[in-house]
């Protein structure tokens, strides 16, 4: 009895050993137990991306032998960049998946002519280190990779090739998680597009990890939103954590001055400099602008004015006729236009004098101020509006000011001899001496 006793006791007395975590939460094909370097390696899937891949495709033309030149190598700082700086709907999201890499052109000699009818291609890869186990070719999947390989394309799709319409991809085959059926990398994780201004890489996170954790892991307590935010002419050096969603799940993270993201996109936009003036009260400067349909315009406006004020004074002299002049005294009456100086436009006047038209519609004072605010560059105070409008051709210009702000100046009455006041017909002059709108115009560039 005192043996069982014992041995009870001792048993009571042990742990049972932890159960092994055997699901893969970010389908990588390594199950959790066997991940021992942390939570983010546990929750991130080990993709080894596609190593640099050429490829040459030729092609009968005519008697000519064409020959087109791709590579799989892409600038990923960049494409880090373009994803948080560029316009969503712009965006592309299909590349940098965990299970294919895709060709770009280098170079063409292929004339852009095609007629449609059928042409057999060749493409013989280069230097591959790793034998893709499908080529994707647009939306069509070849099921077994070989090198030459002879692929048929009508005309139509050869040219949507040659303008990065249809793409070709390495594929690999996507391999299911353990103790599932159907749940592979890409199905288990989000992107999260990381560039800490040093290296840039695509992490596959797993949906179990909130980005807020991933952020945390990565040693990141604050990041800031860029949404909505334009940034053109940042000018800050300050380094930040910067974030931005895209598409339904992915993300992307870089570390960043906001000079550093106004910088960059500037890229995205065609960059001008005119100016809409008004001399002596009259327009002699507009602003046309021509766009695509859908490209975004910015507008950093700032400027200058002079005023006068009309100073008059009397003047006697001895007036009258002959050699000598007569006897009488006379009068006339002198205006001047002293200068008040000049002066920067604030951003009410910009909006108040301004006048922006397209096609379709002109746009109010009001319409203009609710897309406008003020923001500083290392020339000062400027006043940016944004335009977001379908029309292809933009107007800016503003209107000759009302004849009520006209004076005559110099000599504009006299009077002589007793035969009344004259008016005399002086110079035509406005309080206004001039008025300079300097705008930079940014328009969007829809391609690359």
């Amino acid at each position: 009895m005192k043996w069982l006793i014992l041995v009870l006791i001792f048993s009571c007395g042990q742990k049972n050993p932890p159960a092994k975590d055997v699901g893969d939460s970010d389908g990588d094909q390594i199950l959790n137990y066997l991940e021992v370097n942390g939570e983010l390696d546990k929750f991130t899937a080990n993709v080894k991306p596609f190593a640099e891949v050429k490829a040459t495709m030729t092609f009968r033309q005519g008697t000519k032998l064409a020959i087109i030149e791709m590579s799989n190598e892409s600038n990923l700082y960049k494409i880090s960049y373009n994803l948080l700086t560029k316009r969503a709907d712009l965006m592309k999201l299909d590349e940098h998946f965990s299970e294919w890499s895709q060709m770009r052109i280098l170079s063409s000699d292929a004339i852009p002519d095609f007629p449609e009818k059928t042409y057999e291609t060749s493409i013989r890869f280069h230097s591959l280190q790793e034998t893709p186990d499908h080529l994707v070719v647009g939306d069509t999947v070849i099921e077994k990779f070989a090198s030459p390989m002879k692929i048929h394309f009508t005309g139509s799709e050869l040219k949507d090739l040659l303008q990065n319409k249809i793409s070709i991809k390495l594929q690999r085959a996507e391999m299911n998680a353990p103790h599932s059926e159907s749940s592979t990398v890409r199905q288990r994780t989000y992107r999260v597009f990381f560039n800490d201004g040093k290296s840039t890489s695509v992490f596959y996170v797993s949906h179990e990890l909130p980005f807020e954790r991933f952020l945390k892991l990565k040693n990141i307590s604050h990041a800031r939103d860029i949404e909505d935010k334009q940034g053109l002419g940042w000018t800050d050096q300050h380094q930040d954590w910067w974030i931005r969603s895209i598409g339904e799940k992915d993300k992307v993270v870089i570390k960043a001055s906001e000079k550093d993201i106004s910088e960059q996109m500037e890229n995205n936009f065609q960059m001008g400099r005119q100016e809409v003036k008004r001399n002596n009260g009259r327009t002699v400067k507009t602003i046309n602008i021509t766009k695509a349909p859908d490209a975004r315009l910015f507008l950093k406006i700032r400027g200058t004015k002079e005023t006068f004020k009309f100073v008059e004074t009397t003047e006697r002299y001895r007036g009258g006729t002959g050699r000598e002049g007569g006897s009488n005294p006379c009068l006339r009456w002198i205006r001047n236009a002293n200068s008040q100086g000049i002066s920067e436009l604030s951003s009410e006047e910009i909006l108040n004098t301004l006048q922006v038209r397209t096609e379709s519609k002109a746009f109010t004072a009001m319409e203009l101020a609710s897309t406008a605010y003020e923001a500083l560059d290392e020339s000062g105070q400027y006043l940016e509006v944004f335009l977001d409008v379908r029309d292809q051709n933009i107007q800016i210009s503003m209107p000759n000011r009302a004849a009520s702000t006209f004076a005559a100046t110099g000599i504009y009455q006299w009077e002589c001899d007793s035969t009344g006041r004259h008016t005399s017909p002086g110079v035509e002059t406005n309080k206004e001496g001039h008025f300079t709108a300097r705008v930079d115009t940014y328009v969007e560039k829809l391609e690359d």
